[in-house]
């Protein structure tokens, strides 16, 4: 009542759609808008109720003062019947030394059904056991899990695909496990910040280098004398040579020996990489049957969650078919009451019906006769048009009646089903679960293993 441009409306949803259709501008957005701030206080760009225009405006675009503005919703949750209403109240207050009332502020009131809660966070606390605002905003806007913060959509997608460690991707693929080994039990996150903040202090430090070498150039010496230098500079070099010319053939023996080491550590390198490589290999084959096993679990379970959750939708159609089917037959007991209390109705005339309303005087029995003769084919006429209609109305409801319990016992056909098949993959888990092996000695394994140990 009285939100936004809507001053009063009411919509009933069948257990059919519900179709809200209209050009631009006739109010499609306003009944959203208020399904969201009844649940949430909110619009359907998520502005609280004191960031956008609840309150009715007149032809010069002002609020209409003195006008209570609230959105009632009568939910069937369970099956059974919840009433939820939020209204926007203006508080008006006389101040002192004055006679006329003047607009305070606004206050949002809370009534769960038809009882007014204390505090909104009473209330929030009733619809979050309904349904999450996440979860309802996600069934209701194919666009709003791509608005989620990455954080969040992660934290949906995992929670769907179920938990993997990191040891379980680092068997999918070996060179995992050098990373592995380099976190030591660290986070991917915090290593993260580590590297991030080694790349800081090296850039910190590239930082202040040009301001070093500008320190470094004015603190060089004066010019020296180049003639007296380049002279000694030529003595030394002659000195350098002799020296030179003694220790060549040690040289020679030193280069030897250099190239000789670095043949060493290149072949030790190759090694190290041939053993890193083959102990790879070995700790994947050894736990390839488990994780197998796992993996077949896993799709298992996955597969017992989604018949579980069809299984609870199918109960929950019977539950709500009961419903209906019990209303069926109060309406189609009353129909019948209505068919026997026509069928025994009768002419009746009322008192003064034969006189002559001009001069009073009774009417000739001809007269009588013909306007009894009218009168009892009128009302059989209108009787025999309410008998059909009554009974038009009861073969439509016995009809929907039946339909309805044949779609009862087709989808108990169909939960019978789902159990048995809920029971076979039971059987299949606890057998998946008893024939995982065991995780392997992989330590044991490169202690036998001959290239290992060559």
């Amino acid at each position: 009542m009285n939100f936004k441009g809507i001053r009063s409306l009411n919509i009933g949803f069948s257990d059919a759609e519900t179709l809200v259709a209209g050009e631009n501008g006739t109010g499609k957005t306003t009944v959203f808008d208020s399904f969201l701030w009844l649940l949430f206080g909110k619009d359907s760009t998520g502005r609280s109720d004191s960031n956008f225009n609840i309150k009715t405006l007149d032809s010069d675009g002002k609020p209409i003062l003195h006008l209570e503005h609230s959105v009632t919703g009568v939910l069937s949750v369970d099956g059974k019947t919840v009433t939820l209403q939020r209204c926007y109240v203006e508080n008006w207050v006389k101040p002192r030394g004055t006679t006329e009332e003047s607009l305070k502020n606004h206050a949002t009131e809370f009534y769960l059904n038809g009882v007014k809660l204390a505090t909104k966070k009473e209330y929030d606390s009733e619809v979050a056991a309904i349904i999450p605002e996440d979860v309802f905003r996600m069934i209701t806007n194919p666009f709003y899990f791509t608005s989620m913060k990455p954080e969040a959509q992660k934290e949906i997608l995992l929670d769907m695909v179920g938990t993997l460690t990191d040891q379980d991707v680092a068997q999918t693929k070996p060179e995992y496990l050098e990373l592995l080994a380099q976190l030591s039990g660290r986070s991917i996150a915090q290593y993260a910040k580590e590297v991030a903040a080694k790349k800081k202090a090296c850039k910190d430090e590239l930082s202040v280098i040009p301001s070093q070498i500008e320190t470094a150039r004015k603190l060089m010496p004066e010019e020296e004398d180049w003639v007296a230098i380049d002279s000694e500079i030529e003595d030394k070099n002659a000195r350098i040579q002799q020296i030179e010319e003694q220790i060549a053939d040690k040289s020679k023996l030193n280069e030897q020996e250099y190239q000789r080491k670095a043949f060493i550590q290149k072949q030790i390198g190759e090694k190290r990489l041939q053993l890193n490589s083959r102990m790879n290999e070995i700790a994947t084959e050894a736990n390839k049957g488990r994780n197998e096993a796992s993996l077949k679990l896993n799709e298992l379970e996955y597969s017992l969650r989604t018949e579980k959750a069809s299984l609870d939708r199918k109960r929950q159609s019977v539950a709500d078919m009961d419903i209906e089917i019990e209303k069926l037959n109060t309406k189609l007991s009353a129909l019948r009451g209505e068919f026997s209390f026509i069928s025994k109705e009768e002419l009746t005339y009322n008192e003064g019906e034969f006189i002559c309303p001009t001069c009073k005087r009774p009417l000739e029995i001809e007269d009588i006769e013909a306007k009894q003769r009218e009168m009892q084919a009128n009302f059989n006429a209108n009787k025999a048009a309410r008998l059909k209609a009554n009974k038009e109305a009861g073969m439509a409801k016995k009809q929907r009646l039946e339909e309805m319990q044949g779609l009862k016992d087709r989808t108990n056909a169909e939960i019978e089903e789902l159990e048995q098949k809920i029971e076979r993959i039971n059987a299949d888990i606890q057998q998946a679960k008893a024939s995982i092996p065991e995780a392997q000695n992989v330590a044991a394994r490169l202690a036998y293993d001959r290239p290992c140990i060559d």
